[in-house]
Protein backbone atom coordinates (compact mmCIF):
# COMPACT_ATOMS: atom_id res chain seq x y z
CA UNK A 1 0.00 0.00 0.00
CA UNK A 2 2.97 2.28 0.46
CA UNK A 3 3.67 2.48 -3.29
CA UNK A 4 0.00 3.04 -4.11
CA UNK A 5 -0.18 5.80 -1.49
CA UNK A 6 2.90 7.51 -2.86
CA UNK A 7 1.54 7.34 -6.41
CA UNK A 8 -1.85 8.76 -5.41
CA UNK A 9 -0.18 11.50 -3.33
CA UNK A 10 2.08 12.40 -6.24
CA UNK A 11 -0.95 12.63 -8.53
CA UNK A 12 -2.65 14.92 -6.01
CA UNK A 13 0.42 17.12 -5.74
CA UNK A 14 0.68 17.35 -9.53
CA UNK A 15 -3.01 18.27 -9.81
CA UNK A 16 -2.63 20.97 -7.16
CA UNK A 17 0.40 22.45 -8.91
CA UNK A 18 -1.42 22.38 -12.25
CA UNK A 19 -4.26 24.36 -10.66
CA UNK A 20 -1.82 26.84 -9.13
CA UNK A 21 -0.02 27.33 -12.44
CA UNK A 22 -3.38 27.98 -14.15
CA UNK A 23 -4.14 30.68 -11.57
CA UNK A 24 -0.69 32.26 -12.00
CA UNK A 25 -1.04 32.32 -15.79
CA UNK A 26 -4.50 33.88 -15.52
CA UNK A 27 -3.02 36.80 -13.56
CA UNK A 28 -0.09 37.90 -15.75
CA UNK A 29 0.12 41.50 -14.52
CA UNK A 30 -1.15 41.03 -10.99
CA UNK A 31 0.40 39.75 -7.80
CA UNK A 32 -0.96 36.44 -6.53
CA UNK A 33 -1.56 36.51 -2.77
CA UNK A 34 -0.39 33.65 -0.59
CA UNK A 35 -3.35 33.42 1.81
CA UNK A 36 -6.40 34.37 -0.25
CA UNK A 37 -7.87 33.99 -3.71
CA UNK A 38 -6.31 35.70 -6.70
CA UNK A 39 -8.22 38.39 -8.56
CA UNK A 40 -8.87 36.10 -11.51
CA UNK A 41 -9.51 32.43 -10.89
CA UNK A 42 -9.82 30.28 -14.01
CA UNK A 43 -12.70 27.91 -14.49
CA UNK A 44 -12.22 24.58 -12.70
CA UNK A 45 -9.19 25.79 -10.69
CA UNK A 46 -11.00 25.40 -7.36
CA UNK A 47 -12.40 22.01 -8.38
CA UNK A 48 -8.88 20.91 -9.30
CA UNK A 49 -7.63 21.96 -5.86
CA UNK A 50 -10.48 20.11 -4.15
CA UNK A 51 -9.69 16.97 -6.12
CA UNK A 52 -6.01 17.37 -5.33
CA UNK A 53 -6.76 17.67 -1.62
CA UNK A 54 -8.81 14.47 -1.76
CA UNK A 55 -6.03 12.63 -3.56
CA UNK A 56 -3.43 13.90 -1.10
CA UNK A 57 -5.46 12.76 1.91
CA UNK A 58 -6.20 9.40 0.30
CA UNK A 59 -2.57 8.89 -0.67
CA UNK A 60 -1.23 9.76 2.77
CA UNK A 61 -3.84 7.48 4.31
CA UNK A 62 -2.84 4.61 2.06
CA UNK A 63 0.86 5.19 2.65
CA UNK A 64 0.40 5.35 6.40
CA UNK A 65 -1.13 1.86 6.51
CA UNK A 66 2.33 0.44 5.82
CA UNK A 67 3.74 -1.10 8.98
CA UNK A 68 6.95 0.91 8.92
CA UNK A 69 5.42 4.39 8.51
CA UNK A 70 3.80 6.21 11.42
CA UNK A 71 0.88 8.47 10.48
CA UNK A 72 2.19 11.96 11.31
CA UNK A 73 5.72 11.32 10.11
CA UNK A 74 4.58 9.74 6.86
CA UNK A 75 2.65 12.89 5.94
CA UNK A 76 5.38 15.33 6.87
CA UNK A 77 7.64 15.01 3.78
CA UNK A 78 4.65 15.36 1.47
CA UNK A 79 3.43 18.42 3.36
CA UNK A 80 6.87 20.02 3.20
CA UNK A 81 7.15 19.45 -0.56
CA UNK A 82 3.62 20.79 -1.10
CA UNK A 83 4.27 23.98 0.89
CA UNK A 84 7.73 24.54 -0.64
CA UNK A 85 6.49 24.18 -4.23
CA UNK A 86 3.49 26.43 -3.60
CA UNK A 87 5.67 29.16 -2.12
CA UNK A 88 8.20 28.79 -4.95
CA UNK A 89 5.59 29.14 -7.72
CA UNK A 90 3.90 32.17 -6.16
CA UNK A 91 7.19 33.86 -5.19
CA UNK A 92 8.60 33.39 -8.71
CA UNK A 93 5.46 34.87 -10.25
CA UNK A 94 5.39 37.84 -7.85
CA UNK A 95 9.10 38.50 -8.43
CA UNK A 96 8.49 38.70 -12.19
CA UNK A 97 5.67 41.17 -11.63
CA UNK A 98 7.87 43.40 -9.48
CA UNK A 99 10.43 43.85 -12.27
Amino acid sequence: MLIAGLLVSTAGLALFLASLIRVVRANPGRRVPYWREAEITPKWAIAMRAGAAGLLVLGVGLASTAADVAWPWGALPLLLVWVALTIAVIATHNARIRR
